[in-house]
């Protein structure tokens, strides 16, 4: 008998890319105390703030050429005098469980 054709390979399933944070952005609010550089661009402020233990968010500065800078925080100062925009990581949603039916009578 002829010998059956082997199984093919599966392809491996591409890993997911990790997923960043969301971030909230925040107008016309401050976070208090710098916590490291300041960067020409959001993202790049962003990405360093993950990596910094002391930054809670980014302070985006529109009397300093818009730099974007990390800030320790953590609270949100939502009334910005300067007209500021700041962004926080935001919780992750977690999806909220169905609730249950209620029984009927």
């Amino acid at each position: 008998e002829p010998e059956p054709e082997p199984e093919p390979e599966p392809e491996p399933e591409p890993e997911p890319e990790p997923q960043g944070p969301t971030w909230c952005k925040h107008d016309n609010s401050f976070l208090y105390s710098y916590a490291g550089d300041s960067y020409d661009t959001l993202e790049a402020a962003q990405e360093a703030c993950l990596s910094n233990d002391q930054c809670n968010g980014v302070t985006q500065e529109p009397y300093n050429n818009n730099r974007y800078t990390q800030r320790k925080g953590p609270e949100v100062h939502n009334t910005s005098p300067t007209g500021e925009t700041s962004w926080t990581v935001c919780d992750t949603v977690q999806p909220e469980p169905e609730p249950e039916p209620e029984p009927e009578p």
